[in-house]
């Protein structure tokens, strides 16, 4: 059975063939445009499916990176803090051994008593810094100041908590970037193997024994006084290491940011040569399928029979 092309479907096929020679050819300039070789769904779903993974691993990273910078000048200052509360600890120990030899008397102690209260208020003012609105030693109540004068005892006391502010630098990794100042300025950290020294009551020890002229009060407040500079030096260190480790948790995160940029590049980006190459040969059809479809319809059977 011979079947008859009419005129109609001639025009179709010639239509249809001319619609998806231009919707590939606008597929490759979208690519050349955007440069990616996946601009939808469609395009490449499997693909897409993985670039979507990628991304959100990728704003994961970001994230932890924030986080890094965020806290890094946290531990920055309270080490800061901390080295200045260590010199003044070593201050009031050079006073205690000049003062608690029998050349001292009781004028040079009664001034010496003095310089020890300069002290013990630079002490109080370096315990109860701040970050931003935040009290740097008062664990996780940051709205509350660390330590106060209890006028009832005539003693330091404590008002924060022995909680630490933690925070994800990394998949399932939380890292604790603050020190509660209970750890670094009393003695209530025995039970941890820690500070064995209540450093505020130690310097009005120290003060008292300096006004009353009391030799062997002095003499009594060398250990503590070395004892106290050694548990702010341990605390010291310990903020060196926690800088320490966002470094390497930095480094880590970079490389991991590194190889997933690739991924998504490897994943995404088209190759500007292969793109260019097959630009140019789409146009070259669409030219020639422009240029059939133009002469198709003025043929007619007297043409062939020629």
């Amino acid at each position: 059975m011979v079947m008859r092309v009419s005129e109609n479907m001639k025009f179709n096929m010639m239509l249809n063939n001319l619609f998806r020679l231009q919707n590939s050819y606008n597929k490759v300039m979208e690519e050349m445009a955007s440069q990616k070789k996946i601009n939808r769904p469609s395009d490449d779903p499997i693909g897409m499916s993985r670039l979507l993974n990628l991304r959100t691993s990728k704003a994961s990273v970001a994230q932890y990176r924030r986080n890094i910078d965020n806290c890094r000048p946290w531990i920055e200052i309270t080490e800061s803090k901390l080295s200045s509360i260590n010199d003044l600890l070593v201050k009031a120990r050079e006073i205690a051994i000049a003062q608690s030899t029998a050349t001292a008397s009781a004028d040079t102690r009664s001034t010496s008593a003095q310089s020890v209260q300069q002290i013990i208020d630079g002490m109080l003012s370096l315990a109860n810094s701040r970050y931003g609105d935040r009290y740097l030693f008062s664990g996780t109540k940051i709205d509350k100041e660390p330590f106060s004068l209890d006028k009832s005892s005539n003693k330091y006391i404590y008002n924060g908590n022995d909680k630490e502010f933690s925070i994800e630098i990394g998949k399932d990794l939380s890292f604790n970037y603050s020190i509660p100042g209970e750890l670094i300025f009393t003695d209530m950290d025995k039970a941890r193997g820690g500070g064995t020294v209540d450093i505020f009551n130690v310097l009005k020890d120290l003060r008292d024994s300096l006004e009353n002229n009391d030799q062997d009060g002095i003499a009594a407040q060398l250990d503590s006084l070395k004892d106290a500079s050694e548990q702010v030096n341990r605390y010291i260190a310990k903020c060196g290491a926690k800088m320490n480790r966002l470094e390497m948790a930095e480094s880590n995160m970079s490389d991991i940011d590194f190889n997933l940029t690739k991924m998504i590049s490897n994943t995404e980006d088209a190759d500007f040569t292969k793109i260019a190459s097959k630009l140019a040969m789409k146009e070259v059809v669409l030219k020639a399928s422009y240029e059939t479809a133009s002469k198709i319809d003025s043929l007619t059977i007297l043409d062939f029979l020629k």
